[in-house]
């Protein structure tokens, strides 16, 4: 079941960014995957929960591209003192990421637990957005693929490939207009 993220799973969307990574890493890790969006723009997530209405997939997004690219920074700079790798790479990727092309102007984060995924969930909490996304006349969305198995992911679901970043990360886009 897909539904609007609300303040009250917080805690749970916090602990799903991280899911995948150790446990020290967390703080630097939400301050990545999530945390601007709960903080500045809630009405634009969803969460996909269990049977108990426990969120095991969330996926976050910032339509205002402007206020994205100047606060985002700051949630980047709390990596310094954390995770002064994460921060350095991180630093280098938002800089890269300047050359989206226009006409993408809304960024998502997702993320499902490793045993929810392959059933459908991500690729739900991805209609369900774009369905958001469409209703407020957004006209593209894109996400940065940090692994192979999120540009497959992407790629399934008609996202193309818009910039190489480095590596390991890409920048997928789909236009919804």
């Amino acid at each position: 079941m897909v539904r609007r993220y609300t303040s009250a799973d917080a805690k749970a969307v916090r602990y799903l960014a991280h899911s995948d990574m150790p446990d020290d890493a967390m703080s630097a890790v939400c301050a990545v995957r999530c945390d601007y969006y709960i903080d500045l723009e809630p009405e634009n997530g969803f969460v996909v929960a269990d049977e108990f209405d426990k969120p095991v997939g969330y996926i976050l997004c910032s339509v205002n591209r402007e206020r994205f690219n100047n606060v985002y920074p700051s949630y980047i700079t709390q990596l310094r003192r954390s995770n002064y790798r994460m921060y350095s790479e991180q630093k280098k990727l938002f800089k890269q990421s300047e050359n989206i092309p226009s006409g993408y102007t809304a960024r998502f984060t997702i993320n499902v637990l490793p045993s929810f995924r392959g059933k459908g969930r991500g690729k739900a909490l991805v209609e369900r957005l774009t369905e958001h996304l469409r209703g407020m006349g957004i006209d593209g969305m894109y996400t940065i693929s940090e692994s192979d198995s999120v540009s497959a992911f992407c790629e399934r679901l008609g996202f193309e490939k818009l910039v190489q970043l480095d590596k390991e990360h890409c920048v997928y886009g789909k236009k919804l207009k």
